[in-house]
């Protein structure tokens, strides 16, 4: 967890057992050095190849830099507007509300091997 005293690096990576093999600094400095521009091929690129908007030199805008971690919130906010499903469900329940009421059925497991269920926003 994190303090003002330090900073504890978030789990990227995990097997079946929970043991953590890569964390996300590590794997998104692999993906830089694979290919810069979001063009590694690697998990969190081709996330924002997809789910991203296209950033001025034509290719996908950044989420987040990736040496320092720090966010765009303009990317941040076109991800949410256009692939946050829980907010697009709120935000639009009384055009989607009368035609999914009762057919909406979530699953949702306790571990995946990238860690997106342990991750406290």
């Amino acid at each position: 967890m994190d303090s003002r005293w330090k900073k504890t690096p978030r789990p990227g990576l995990r097997n079946n057992l929970g043991e953590v093999s890569a964390t996300l600094e590590e794997m998104n400095h692999r993906e830089l050095a694979l290919g810069t521009h979001s063009r590694s091929w690697d998990q969190w690129d081709i996330w924002q190849a997809v789910f991203g908007p296209v950033g001025p030199d034509g290719y996908p805008a950044p989420i987040w830099d990736k040496l320092t971690g720090e966010i765009d919130p303009k990317v941040a906010e076109f991800w949410k507007q256009n692939y946050d499903l829980r907010y697009i469900l709120e935000r639009d329940w009384k055009t989607l509300g009368p035609k999914l009421r009762g057919k909406i059925h979530i699953y949702v497991g306790d571990m995946d091997n990238y860690c997106l269920k342990s991750w406290r926003h």
